[in-house]
């Protein structure tokens, strides 16, 4: 991840990142959602960590993950899904790159307003929030 090192004294724990979509959406459609992400990084000259919120830089209606009456605009990147509804998140420990661990961030879609409000009151207010409403972290197709 760019310019962590610039922010941490020890790199390790942050420097190794895979995202991961629980969905129900046909496979092709969902990961159309990687290449965007993948870019974010060095084009933003930032790093990816939990509780960052990410804004698609398209109309909504071309959002990759977008369902139905859903208007995502971006997304969530949550370590610990089960702060959402939904099943139990499968275990993805111990997988090391270069002896660095590998976090997990789970994409969660969001509204343009779940977007500000997280900028402005915080990823974790966010989450309370969504977790209020029932939202879960996998993407249905249904929309639900």
């Amino acid at each position: 991840m760019p310019t962590v090192e610039l922010y941490e004294d020890d790199v390790a724990p942050h420097s190794r990142i895979e995202l991961a979509v629980a969905t129900s959406l046909p496979s092709q459609r969902a990961g159309s959602i990687f290449p965007w992400l993948a870019q974010y990084p060095w084009r933003s000259v930032t790093w990816f960590a939990p509780g960052d919120v990410v804004k698609w830089y398209h109309e909504s209606a071309t959002f990759p993950l977008s369902t139905g009456d859903s208007v995502w605009e971006g997304v969530l990147l949550l370590e610990d899904p089960s702060r959402l509804a939904g099943p139990v998140a499968p275990g993805l420990t111990g997988l090391h790159v270069g002896g660095d661990p590998v976090r997990w961030l789970w994409l969660v879609p969001i509204t343009g307003e779940e977007h500000r409000y997280a900028k402005n009151e915080g990823s974790d207010a966010l989450v309370r929030r969504l977790a209020q409403q029932g939202r879960s972290w996998v993407v249905s197709a249904t929309g639900d």
